[in-house]
Formats: structure tokens, C-alpha cells, sequence
């Protein structure tokens, strides 16, 4: 007969697959709102739309999405995988959205037109107060639409989203200098952004953390799906973001 596992033997044996399907994603516990993102010094990226440079393979990774609205607490139905590094000029996005291929919907429409297509809005509360946040959205075709978001609890001020409630509002009025390129592909769509960080306001110290959410519209389902969880019964909804460290 094998020899029966004590319980300090299976806590070990679990201690080691964990560490090995961290190991598998990067290091990244999916369940961690926190992300330590890489600074790549040399990083040459051409912003196509396309996620092929061998960079991206060393980019940290935000998965994991929830249902925001029209209910929370429930897993997203579409798949949004984003991954992330910086340079010394600028950070990087690249996010791969899955849905049914025939159902996207996109259009070369004007910057900050986007209400119709499906979206990523990228957040960053560069401050790390919870007060606001810059907002980058892209559309599967990379066009644009910025500007920044506060929370507005119990009313919905949202010139982006379709949602009849939301907990933030949007002002679309400044346009920041990025780079987005996206494109259609059999499983859904992908996009790339370069965000420098000459267009954003941030902390003086040489090392910061940094608040960040993403926000993805599919307008097949009518659902707002958010990175980390969000529910629509807490007063903040930058609060329930997470965070870039280092």
C-alpha cells in the first residue's frame, strides 16, 4: 500500500501546482488586482494592431474580466485578455477581445464617436487618489475617443456608454496625444496603444503606483464588463479598480 499523505505533504503538493500555474501565466496570480509591469528599455513596437512582436510575450497580463452591467457579480461572457509594459517614453496596451467574429461591430467613425462599435476604455488614475482618471477608448478599428473620468453615483453623465445607469461620468472635452491601430480577426478583434507619457499628469517620485481599470462594451449583448470586479451598489467606482506597481 502507498503511504497515506499527511496534511503538511498535500498543503506542499498544492503549494507547488500553484507555483507552477503561476508560472505558466507569467508570475501573475489571475486573482490579484495588483500588477508589477515590466520596463522594457528597448522595446520596438510598430502600433499595426497587430500582437506579433516577440515583446508582447513579456508584457504583464490583466484577465480575469466581470459582468459591470447591466448585472454584476457574475463572470464576463466574452473573453478580454490585456496585456501591458512601458519604455522610457510611453506605456503599451495591447488588448485581444474574443466574441463571435460576425457580431463585432465597428466603423471608421470620428474621434469620440465611438457609442455605436465596441470599445476598450483604458483608465488610468495616475495620482492614485480615486478622484479621476484619464480615459483612452478604442474601437476594433483603433479609432479614438479620450478624455477623463470621475464617479457620479446614482446618475449616469457616461457620453460613451449606451448603459441607462452607471456610477461614473465621462468628460470626452480633451483630446491626449496616443497611437491606436486595431483590427478584426477570427476570434474577435485586437488593439494596440502607445500612450507617451508626455500626455499624462503623474506623480513626481521615481517610483509610483498607478490606479488602472479597463472597461469593455459589447454591443451584441448590451454588457459592460470591467477588469476587476465592480458592483454597482459601491459609491466609488474608481476605488474598485486595481493597480500598476512600480
Amino acid at each position: 500500500m502507498g503511504r497515506r499523505a499527511t496534511p503538511s505533504y498535500q498543503a506542499l503538493v498544492i503549494w507547488l501546482l500553484a507555483l507552477a500555474q503561476l508560472a505558466a501565466q507569467g508570475g501573475q496570480d489571475p486573482d490579484s488586482t495588483t500588477v508589477s509591469i515590466p520596463r522594457i528599455p528597448e522595446a520596438e513596437v510598430s502600433v499595426d494592431g497587430s500582437l506579433d512582436e516577440a515583446v508582447w510575450g513579456q508584457a504583464a497580463v490583466l484577465r480575469g474580466f466581470s459582468q459591470y452591467l447591466p448585472v454584476d457579480r457574475r463572470p464576463a461572457e466574452d473573453t478580454t485578455t490585456v496585456l501591458v509594459f512601458y519604455t522610457e517614453t510611453a506605456i503599451y496596451f495591447g488588448i485581444k477581445a474574443y466574441q463571435d467574429s460576425s457580431m463585432v461591430r465597428a466603423t471608421l467613425a470620428d474621434r469620440d464617436r465611438i457609442t455605436g462599435d465596441d470599445y476598450v476604455a483604458i483608465l488610468l488614475d495616475t495620482f492614485n487618489d480615486q478622484r479621476q482618471a484619464f480615459l483612452f477608448g478604442v474601437n476594433p478599428f483603433g479609432v479614438q475617443a479620450d478624455g477623463t473620468l470621475r464617479d457620479a453615483p446614482r446618475r449616469s453623465l457616461n457620453y460613451i456608454s449606451t448603459a441607462e445607469s452607471g456610477a461614473y461620468s465621462i468628460d470626452l472635452s480633451p483630446d491626449f496625444v496616443y497611437t491606436s491601430k486595431g483590427r478584426l480577426t477570427e476570434f474577435g478583434y485586437e488593439v494596440e496603444v502607445r500612450i507617451p507619457f508626455k500626455t499624462l499628469r503623474y506623480q513626481s517620485e521615481e517610483e509610483q503606483d498607478w490606479g488602472v481599470n479597463v472597461i469593455r462594451r459589447v454591443q451584441q449583448s448590451g454588457h459592460e464588463n470591467t477588469w476587476t470586479r465592480v458592483l454597482q451598489a459601491n459609491a466609488s467606482f474608481l476605488a474598485q479598480g486595481g493597480t500598476l506597481e512600480g
